[in-house]
């Protein structure tokens, strides 16, 4: 078995991976029995090898930087009442890092470190100040920040005291809230850390509870307000190519995916808009769960808001920059890492002409990109929009470098992959299954 890089911090509470049964061990502080039955946790099964127990694997674990604002203020609305069932049952954890909850689609959330909880030995918030830098602050911040992605928070929560410094519009600066949250990071400096004050008070335990109870309050009444139109965020609802188009995709996609889907149980859908054909094939195909990456805001919002209610898992970010890996030695793995061990076909709807044209990518090198996202063996779905298409022509950059034709985009195709099928959805516009 080889150690997660991830683990490398907790030695108490290492993870491990069977490369050749391709499972999860990690070490417990606690009995399986308290994981499971707190419900939070990914589930620690029967087996065990040495010390060892074999833990639920997650089939892929995503980050809040890879979330809209909707999404990672929901995971810590989700950490706050999980601290509150843990205070019932005299247990805590240790962190308040964002980074140890993950998004399972159908609005849920897990929380995936199980060496974080610990036993409430004080009325002390171990991870106060960890709260504070790496949840509401942050929060405060985007709310500030419309158009930026969570993404932008990465250089700020490695600054070891961005918040000292930070300066809120004067809206939040005059709110009651905003002081308590500005008293509460004085507070995070000092040892006592069970209230807002220095005031002793009878009954500490509800010091502790009140702290929870006041971020609940704060981070719920946190808005991020959009900008009321965006470049994609009505794509499908306002497009020009009409209903006819819409359907015939939807109709192309369910026949190729009743062809693999007994291969499939993740697919990635890249520049996937507000979700909608996700959203179409997991409805068809339950078993399935789909990462859905898109960058425009309007329609990342909506993506996560459809998510709540099928097996979709929304990534809010640019094709063109995915996000990175981080930490020490790159010990959380890129994005692209990651789905390229999850995923079993990946899906390029209309994004073609764009990589072309805005980043004067050749097919070779576009196919490239999308082959490596998808496991060996797997399956590409991808949509080629013709030259002809006045879609095309809209965006098409006069500099282009390479070919552009049917046949050469076919040539390419077959360096890698055998296409399997290929459907007409309109006189310019063709849809290909393509077997890695």
């Amino acid at each position: 078995m080889q150690k997660v890089p991830s683990s490398y911090k907790d030695l108490s509470s290492s993870v491990f991976y069977d490369v050749g049964s391709n499972r999860f061990y990690r070490s417990l502080r606690h009995a399986p029995s308290l994981y499971n039955t707190i419900g939070a946790f990914p589930q620690v099964l029967d087996n065990k090898v040495g010390d060892l127990y074999e833990v639920e694997a997650i089939p892929f674990i995503n980050y809040y930087y890879e979330w809209t604002f909707e999404q990672f203020k929901d995971s810590a609305i989700y950490f706050l009442e999980l601290l509150k069932e843990l205070d019932t049952q005299g247990y805590t954890f240790s962190d308040a890092t964002p980074l140890n909850v993950t998004y399972l689609g159908n609005g849920r959330f897990t929380f995936i470190d199980h060496g974080s909880l610990i036993k409430k030995e004080s009325e002390m918030w171990p991870a106060f100040y960890q709260f504070l830098k790496e949840y509401a602050y942050p929060l405060l911040y985007l709310s500030e920040h419309p158009t930026l992605p969570p993404l932008s928070l990465l250089p700020l929560i490695a600054s070891k005291d961005w918040m000292f410094t930070y300066k809120p519009k004067l809206s939040h600066r005059v709110s009651l809230k905003y002081a308590l949250l500005k008293s509460a990071l004085t507070l995070s400096s000092k040892k006592s850390l069970t209230d807002f004050s220095d005031k002793k008070k009878k009954g500490l335990s509800n010091q502790y509870r009140y702290n929870i109870e006041f971020f609940l309050d704060y981070i719920k009444g946190l808005n991020h307000k959009f900008p009321t139109t965006t470049r994609w965020g009505n794509y499908y609802t306002e497009t020009v190519l009409g209903n006819d188009y819409i359907q015939n995709k939807k109709k192309a996609l369910l026949e190729f995916f009743q062809i693999i889907a007994p291969e499939v149980k993740i697919g990635m859908d890249l520049g996937a808009s507000d979700g909608m054909m996700s959203e179409h094939i997991v409805d068809h195909f339950p078993d399935i769960a789909f990462i859905s990456v898109e960058s425009d805001p309007l329609a990342s919002k909506d993506l996560y808001q459809r998510s709540k209610k099928s097996n979709i898992l929304p990534i809010y970010n640019s094709l063109y920059g995915l996000t990175p890996a981080l930490g020490f030695s790159e010990s959380i793995e890129s994005l692209s890492k990651r789905v390229s061990k999850s995923v079993d076909v990946v899906v390029g709807l209309g994004i073609i002409h764009h990589l072309m044209h805005e980043e004067n990518l050749s097919f070779d090198k576009i196919l490239v990109f999308m082959s490596s996202l998808v496991r060996p063996n797997g399956h590409m779905i991808i949509e080629f929009v013709a030259k002809e298409d006045p879609r095309h022509q809209l965006i098409a950059n006069p500099n282009y470098p390479y070919l552009i034709d049917l046949e050469q985009w076919e040539a390419s195709l077959s360096k890698f992959g055998v296409i399997l099928y290929k459907l007409s959805l309109t006189a310019y516009r063709f849809l290909y299954l393509i077997k890695r």
